[in-house]
């Protein structure tokens, strides 16, 4: 009769355990983030700002959503190349027009972004920050002529710059 009993709550448990993982398989992904932030991920790669370029840069990427697991932050990101005649000055430029043309707000040069080409607006209620980035800014060696736009989700100092 006891293991009788033991086998029926450990049913239930595993049963129970197992309704609780199907509910959180429905909410959250395999990257770990939920279809609310997999939909603002998408969101983020229509932007019309991921599709502006300087004169002399074309696009080497399309735009492509994503969702960093660990801190469950949508982004979505495009690459570019800019030709020799261009400089990162002209492209620094370039965005920060455009960006202020576009209702984003500059965002204050912080430790991860030390030379301010961040700005920020509200996309969906969500604090977002639009970001110029060269890939040897994180001391990888590549083609110093690409570089990438890269709108992302609830990051603090966008949350600061929108209040």
């Amino acid at each position: 009769m006891r293991w009788g009993i033991t086998l029926v709550l450990a049913g239930l448990a595993l049963a129970g355990g197992l309704a609780v993982a199907g509910v959180r398989a429905v909410v959250v992904d395999a990257s770990g983030c939920t279809v609310e932030e997999q939909r603002l991920a998408a969101a983020l790669a229509s932007l019309p700002a991921l599709g502006l370029h300087p004169p002399g840069a074309r696009a080497v990427k399309r735009p492509y959503p994503g969702c960093d697991g660990d801190d469950r932050i949508p982004y979505a990101v495009r690459g570019f190349r800019h030709d020799l005649t261009t400089s990162r000055a002209d492209v620094a430029s370039f965005y920060a027009d455009a960006a202020r043309e576009d209702g984003w707000s500059p965002v204050p040069a912080s430790d991860d972004e030390p030379d301010g080409r961040c700005f920020a607006k509200r996309i969906q209620g969500t604090a977002a920050q639009f970001c110029v980035r060269y890939p040897d800014d994180r001391e990888t060696v590549t083609d110093h002529h690409e570089y990438e736009i890269k709108i992302a989700a609830a990051y603090q100092d966008a949350q600061d710059a929108v209040r």
